[in-house]
């Protein structure tokens, strides 16, 4: 693999500090780098291949610290002297509510790491229609646009470039399949993914995903059925379906993402109907079952946004491929520096609200400056009665006027 220059190394480990001490991006310097780095992917091709040792991590769902926190832990020392592959399985938007900040490093990570490949995910092959509505990389983007002043369309139109360039699937060491979700049923064989050109016939390996033993028991002889989930419609395959795919493209085992919800208390990837609303733990991996003859999981899912939203029931995890045979699986915890995400399922409220909250923060101050105050003796104060109610005075008003905005927020907050 070629040598990458100090300056780059700098340039990355700069921006891998920066997100670490809890600063933002600024937005000209984010549509500069993404612009190059959608440049340098023009005319890839969807399918890539790399060899040698490699670390696959997965989706990270806008925590842009946990992201910086395993880039300079786990991975810029080996992959800046380019001894180390980078592949990521997608989804790096809504979630965390640094969106940006994480496309910004994974932009940095093309332009400046010898090797690495960034799979498309539903979030952003589908932008800006997040799945399920579970978004907030486009309230981001609002509030980009009007703090500096630039055109949200033309912020958009940057960002979409840079999705429409990413590969939709990567092979690794010609034995380990990898894609954001699952396989397509359009094609047998990888070459035929080559040599695809149409981005919406591919949109099933972002899309389609593996049944679970009862399914797979229930549609015994089925190879894809259509399904309709929380996150959209796909297609749901059979494990033996997954199993011809790999043999006959002589593979070892599928490597995927998680489609993992703050609010939801299973995954729609690999968890059956949850009757009981049982509360579950997601360790941030997930295999699937043994192959017959090589003893390897058909497929092995990963979720690199450990305590998702701050809802303290899952880790992050990340893959390193060693060789032909060897995987390694690492747990991540939550980085303990990493910026306040608010809980639960209000996790992104405030990023989806953002019109609204304005609206209603203008009204409050509208109402405030140009409705009319009723000022009576009593408000004024003493010296006021003496004076015979006099009015009362500029700074009297604007006390009243403060009073006046703090009872309306109070009767906000109550009604809420």
């Amino acid at each position: 693999m070629p040598s990458v220059s100090t300056e780059a190394h700098l340039h990355i480990g700069e921006a891998v500090k920066s997100v670490l001490r809890g600063e933002c991006v600024a937005t000209v310097e984010f549509l500069k780098v993404l612009s190059a780095a959608a440049s340098r992917r023009d005319g890839g091709r969807p399918l890539e291949e790399v060899s040698g040792d490699t670390v696959v991590i997965g989706p990270c769902r806008g925590h842009a610290a946990d992201l910086a926190h395993c880039l300079d832990t786990h991975v810029l020392s080996r992959a800046i002297q380019g001894k180390l592959n980078l592949v990521f399985l997608g989804n790096y938007v809504d979630g965390g509510h640094h969106s940006v900040e994480v496309l910004y490093m994974l932009a940095l990570c093309m332009l400046d790491l010898p090797s690495v490949t960034p799979l498309v995910g539903r979030h952003e092959m589908f932008y800006p229609f997040p799945p399920g509505d579970f978004g907030s990389l486009r309230a981001e983007l609002r509030l980009r646009s009007i703090h500096c002043d630039v055109p949200l369309d033309s912020i958009e139109e940057t960002v979409r470039r840079f999705f429409s360039t990413l590969p939709v699937a990567c092979i690794i060491n010609k034995r380990f399949f990898c894609s954001s979700s699952g396989i397509a049923s359009t094609y047998r064989f990888t070459e035929e993914i080559s040599r695809e050109r149409s981005r919406l016939r591919l949109n099933e390996f972002v899309q389609n995903q593996p049944m679970n033993e009862e399914e797979d028991k229930l549609y015994a002889g089925c190879a894809f059925v259509g399904s309709h989930t929380a996150t959209g419609n796909c297609l749901r395959y059979t494990h033996n379906a997954l199993c011809n795919f790999l043999l006959r493209n002589d593979l070892f085992t599928h490597i995927a993402g998680i489609e993992f919800h703050a609010s939801s208390e299973r995954s729609e990837n690999f968890m059956s109907f949850d009757r009981y609303r049982e509360s579950r733990y997601l360790p941030g991996w997930m295999f699937g079952r043994i192959r017959k003859g090589l003893r390897v999981p058909s497929y092995i899912f990963l979720f690199s946004a450990p305590h998702f939203c701050d809802v303290n029931k899952n880790s992050g995890c990340i893959l390193t491929i060693v060789g032909n045979r060897t995987v390694e699986l690492q747990q991540l915890d939550m980085y303990v520096s990493r910026p306040l995400i608010m809980p639960g399922e209000a996790s992104h409220g405030f990023a989806w609200s953002q019109g609204i909250l304005l609206k209603t923060l203008r009204n409050f101050f509208y109402s405030v400056l140009y409705d009319k105050v009723d000022v009576n003796a009593n408000e004024c104060g003493e010296r006021h009665l003496v004076a015979n109610a006099k009015l009362p005075s500029e700074e009297e008003v604007m006390k009243l006027k403060y009073r006046r905005m703090c009872e309306l927020v109070k009767k906000h907050l109550l009604q809420k």
